[in-house]
């Protein structure tokens, strides 16, 4: 077991050093006579230190988006550099390089559903049951297809991504983590076909496996859910059309398909005959937006959106089960902003629809039991769940005035959101498991029966804020405060926000705020009440729900922006206290019934440290431009995410040292990475067209904990496995070829050093236990044509 690879920070650190060394010979003798090609190219990836630096934000344009080296193309792959954001130790599976599912994010250590996802000013979680919670684990009943953010969305149909990590404005609400803001494509006064094709393969990637699962990964999983993929395909196609129709309306039209084909060995028939067959993942995305703009200051935008993901799963052991669990998005946002007397009036208003299904070729699943061998047959019926959003707001901004010495503008609003929930199952189900022994007749030893029915609840929440930017001298303060209102829980959340800064010197600039934040909605607790009461399960117990407190996180920040020369320093510290926290116990009564039952509670706190350094204007080397940036930062929490049936005040020994399950879990640390090192290093060459992308990742070692004997206490050990380098890189060649017109070719190679690390382990029966590891290398190619 290696603490950190010495090797790897030399050579990011020498990568490093050569880029900023190497640029900074040529830079102040290079710049001035090379003013063309830096007014050409600018940097695209900034932290943008709007409103006097008041709010914390990065923005990824349109350019950022096509120079990142990403895999699946969706809207998390472009934060893999952000210092605020972290992905969960499992998010990549190099055993399951042929899922396209977006992977789950966290800010400043939140758990992922407490980040907030927006698309053109309207929020998009999904908060019927991203994490499957509403399904007991008896019978496999409900759709399995659910993720935070309700659209897949293709990042060739986004025009920008906004994340904000700290000082967020009052406007914004609905997380305990942060914000991610995608603003889809409008049409911008250019006509244009953008169409291109993206492809890899299993043959175009490398993966690290132990011996004891070598034979077993060849033929795949037993499981519905394709844990070992030998074999895949994928093929991804977009066409995004941009076209005025007059001088005041355009409109911008989207379509993409995402294909994955995922090879298994599965049981064909009732002799158990095993033949090779696909699982499929599907995305769809269709996009139309319009742009009537009769003024400068008026316009009225039409979005409307629609997502598709599919899954075509079987049991590896079982005949004719197949099943699709699908999730389906469609919603529509109009708004209308235009000056008024004193300022801007923006009125939205959006509806929203999201859905996940399950289509099963049978409701009846049988388990049987024959010379210690396991036969299953057929499915879990039909079954659906849904969420609708209606959402009304109105945004003002005053124009700046003058008053009591200081400068103004005024920001406020006004919304209300209608969500509706429903599920839904068309029949009852059964499940049984039956011991069949020869010459007896079969036993039943266990069944399940789901019950045939509909369950509608509704929620709506209100929420009002108000802030006021001000300036006097050097300083600038933004006061404001967040209403919000639910009639679930019925309480009045007051949320104050307070962030200010001071330009001390000329290149200096102070940060400082605090701010409380609350988190999202109810809607899965809520749901699983009627959910329970549909299948006539009396095990969870809601009666206090009434008392419950949202969730909510206060915190404080300071920070410095200092620029020497052509370089620009960010260094922040966040803290966070994360408070009422809503998780589900279990237990069982004195007769051994269980109980299941949420309450507030698992509190913890977050230290963020991060340092950015990048260049202002591009280096200029010969015919070439050079952007470079690198952050750094550090995360401490106490975090315990412990399932429902752990006594988080268990007492336990960890290396020795007694503690309850709920430190233990907080110690060890085991759903973040302590600490990151990014850096990016890329290349224009604009006389050729060509572009050199490259992202660096250093990754703190994973953490976990394993249980040595069985004593009581309990006992632990502790453990980590490896840092981790990647390096990605992308080479874009785009010569023009007649016009207007050009073509593009395209190469990603995803983890070049094809360096990999174990994050966890898996049993493997007799087999012996396995590693689980990140992927190794992966070639993406892509080509396209623009006209």
């Amino acid at each position: 077991m290696k603490i950190i690879k010495i090797q790897d920070i030399l050579l990011t650190a020498g990568m490093a050093a050569t880029g900023f060394a190497a640029t900074s010979v040529y830079a102040a003798s290079d710049v001035e006579s090379n003013e063309h090609l830096v007014e050409e190219t600018q940097e695209v990836v900034v932290v943008d230190q709007a409103d006097d630096g008041l709010t914390s934000k990065t923005i990824i344009d349109r350019e950022a988006i096509q120079n990142t080296p990403d895999g699946n193309g969706n809207m998390t792959d472009l934060l893999k550099s952000h210092v605020n954001v972290r992905f969960e130790k499992d998010a990549e599976n190099g055993f399951q390089g042929g899922e396209i599912k977006p992977a789950s994010v966290s800010i400043n250590g939140a758990p992922t559903s407490q980040t907030a996802y927006m698309v053109d000013g309207i929020n998009i979680n999904n908060d019927i049951d991203p994490h499957s919670i509403l399904n007991d684990g008896s019978i496999g009943v409900l759709p399995g297809s659910s993720s935070e953010q309700a659209y897949f969305y293709d990042s060739s149909m986004i025009g920008s991504v906004t994340v904000y990590d700290s000082n967020v404005p009052a406007s914004l609400g609905g997380f305990t983590g942060g914000v991610i803001v995608a603003d889809s494509l409008f049409y911008s006064g250019v006509d244009r076909v953008s169409l291109n094709y993206r492809t890899t393969n299993d043959h175009f990637a490398s993966m690290q496996m132990d011996d004891t699962v070598r034979e077993e990964y060849k033929k795949g999983s037993d499981g519905y859910d394709a844990e070992l993929q030998p074999k895949y395909q994928k093929d991804f196609v977009n066409l995004v059309i941009e076209q005025g129709i007059t001088d005041e309306i355009g409109m911008v039209i989207g379509l993409s398909r995402r294909q994955s084909d995922i090879a298994q060995v599965r049981v064909v028939d009732a002799k158990g005959t095993l033949d090779e067959q696909d699982q499929t993942r599907q995305i769809d995305n269709v996009m139309a937006n319009f742009r009537w703009q009769p003024s400068a200051e008026k316009s009225l935008d039409l979005s409307t959106r629609y997502s598709s993901y599919e899954s075509g799963q079987f049991y590896a052991d079982m005949d004719k089960n197949n099943f699709i669990d699908q999730h389906r998005a469609y919603g529509a946002t109009l708004t209308w902003q235009q000056p008024i007397v004193t300022g801007s009036l923006k009125a939205t208003a959006s509806y929203d629809d999201f859905n996940d299904s399950r289509d099963s070729n049978s409701a009846d699943a049988k388990e049987v039991l024959v010379d210690d061998k396991l036969y299953r047959d057929g499915g879990y019926g039909n079954s659906e769940l849904r969420q609708r959003n209606t959402t009304v707001k109105v945004d003002y901004t005053s124009d700046d005035f003058d008053a009591l010495g200081l400068k103004h503008r005024i920001s406020g609003g006004l919304a209300s959101t209608e969500t509706k929930y429903n599920f839904e199952r068309f029949s009852n189900v059964n499940q049984q498991v039956v011991v069949s022994i020869p010459d007896w007749e079969d036993m039943v030893t266990h069944a399940d029966l789901a019950f045939a029915g509909n369950v509608d609840t509704d929620y709506t929440i209100y929420s009002a804020y108000i802030d006021n930017s001000m300036t006097v001298g050097n300083w600038s303060f933004r006061p404001g405060v967040r209403v919000e209102r639910d009639d679930y829980l019925e309480n009045n959340n007051v949320a104050p926000r307070f962030s200010t800064s001071w330009q001390a010197l000329a290149h200096t600039r102070f940060i400082a705020g605090a701010n409380r934040y609350y988190g999202r909605s109810f809607a899965s607790m809520k749901l699983a009440e009627g959910i329970s009461e549909l299948s006539r399960d009396t095990t969870r117990r809601f009666a206090d729900i009434e008392n419950f407190k949202t969730p909510h996180a206060d915190e404080l920040t300071f920070g410095v922006d200092q620029n020497i020369g052509n370089f620009t320093i960010a260094a922040r510290y966040i803290w966070r206290e994360n408070k009422d926290r809503l998780v589900l116990r279990r237990t069982t009564d004195l007769d051994g019934k269980r109980l299941d039952e949420y309450v507030n509670g698992g509190d913890y706190h977050v230290d963020v440290y991060t340092v950015q350094v990048s260049n202002i204007q591009p280096w200029v080397v010969g015919p070439t431009l050079w952007n470079t940036t690198i952050g750094i930062d550090w995360l401490t929490t106490n975090r315990a995410d412990l399932e429902a049936t752990q006594d988080p005040e268990e007492s336990v020994v960890l290396d020795g040292e007694e503690m309850t399950r709920r430190e233990m879990e907080g110690k060890i640390n085991s759903s973040q990475e302590e600490w990151n090192v990014r850096l990016g290093i890329d290349m224009k060459l604009p006389e050729y067209n060509l572009t050199w992308s490259n992202k660096v990742y250093i990754k703190a070692p994973v953490q976990g904990y394993e249980e040595i004997g069985e004593t009581e206490p309990r006992r632990f050990k502790s453990y980590e496995f490896d840092t981790h380098t990647q390096w990605d890189t992308q080479v874009r060649w785009q010569p023009s070829t007649w016009g207007n017109q050009d073509i593009y070719f395209q190469a990603d190679l995803l983890n070049v050093l094809n360096e990999t690390r174990r994050f966890g382990t898996q049993a493997n029966g007799n087999d012996g236990d396995f590693g689980l590891y990140s992927p190794g290398r992966q070639l993406w190619l892509e080509v396209g044509y623009n006209f």
